[in-house]
């Protein structure tokens, strides 16, 4: 009788050890595939969610860093600059690159121009329109 106890005492705190979130027990989970691909989905929506906003957070700080450019006329902004000010360099985002990257896909989408000023500008002026670095 005591080793009976014993057993279903070790099962009882096997179940609660695999419990998750909100008391869902990982074997239900498991044993409904359709739950599993639900929480999946979700967790991916989320996910997905948290980057936007965290993208957009980056366009805010990008352009609040050209609004100072402009107020400080003597003040020249590079992309090293926006890098090394809005980069993170402890594996959160955004990281130097993800900053880099996305300044290079804010030019293709046309949010503003960079002028690369050791080239000649064969094309003309940028447009006074968009901001540039």
């Amino acid at each position: 009788l005591l080793s009976k106890t014993k057993s279903a005492a070790d099962s009882t705190s096997k179940q609660e050890s695999h419990k998750v979130g909100g008391g869902l027990n990982l074997s239900t989970i498991s044993a409904n595939p359709a739950l599993a691909k639900m929480l999946v989905l979700a967790k991916r929506h989320k996910v997905k969610a948290e980057f936007r906003q965290r993208q957009a957070d980056l366009d805010n700080s990008i352009e609040q860093a050209l609004m100072d450019c402009d107020n400080n006329a003597s003040k020249c902004i590079t992309v090293q600059y926006l890098m090394d000010k809005l980069g993170r360099t402890d594996g959160q985002f955004p990281s130097l690159t993800d900053v880099q990257v996305h300044l290079h896909h804010g030019q293709l989408q046309g949010k503003f121009v960079i002028v690369d000023f050791g080239e000649e500008v064969t094309q003309g002026k940028p447009d006074s329109a968009k901001p540039y670095l």
